[in-house]
């Protein structure tokens, strides 16, 4: 298993259940990243932006190499989709490799997750395996023709330490590791 550093809403590598960032291709990774469709139908793409309200970590306070892991501002596109009928929701990457996060929504309130075992997290030591459980949550509004117009918000991000993988350790860091995350979202597209 590789070794890549922690970033919110990161392709994965199903093979390696590892997160990528964006620039391994820049930095000569070949390595393929599996296409996952998104399920339900679109509903809308929205551009979020996220500013970092906390950082908890364990033992009271940030660990330094999980808490550098997570900036204080964030920016995505996603792409939000119902299902046909039923409850079923998904939060789309549009970034390739990006598996969708799922969950449901009640009308128009969204709760959306993703949780992906082995991410190896660099910036503590070697060994830090970690599981990652992101979770958006939140309300998409509609303008008065009834089009999705905007989102309101939270994203949580944490990094829990992985009992799979033999000899995990994250020393000097301390799991769980937790950010959350005010979202706020722009309507780009709508069905």
């Amino acid at each position: 298993m590789k070794k890549f550093p922690h970033r919110l809403l990161a392709p994965v590598r199903r093979h390696a259940s590892a997160l990528l960032l964006l620039s391994l291709a820049a930095a000569g990774c070949t390595d393929s990243v599996e296409t996952f469709p998104c399920p339900g139908l679109p509903v809308t793409t929205i551009a979020f932006k996220g500013t970092r309200s906390l950082v908890e970590c364990a033992a009271g306070g940030p660990a330094a190499g999980l808490n550098s892991l997570y900036p204080a501002t964030i920016d995505f596109t996603g792409s939000l989709s119902y299902a046909a009928s039923g409850v079923a929701a998904a939060i789309c990457g549009i970034n390739p490799g990006a598996e969708p996060l799922v969950g449901t929504h009640l009308a128009d309130l969204l709760d959306v997750a993703l949780e992906t075992r082995g991410a190896l997290v660099g910036a503590c030591n070697p060994r830090c395996g970690v599981t990652v459980r992101q979770r958006v949550s939140g309300t998409l509004a509609r303008d008065g023709t009834g089009a999705p117009s905007s989102f309101t918000g939270t994203l949580t991000d944490q990094a829990t330490l992985d009992g799979t993988i033999a000899g995990a350790d994250c020393t000097p860091c301390s799991t769980p590791c937790q950010a959350t995350y005010l979202l706020t979202g722009t309507s780009l597209v709508t069905r």
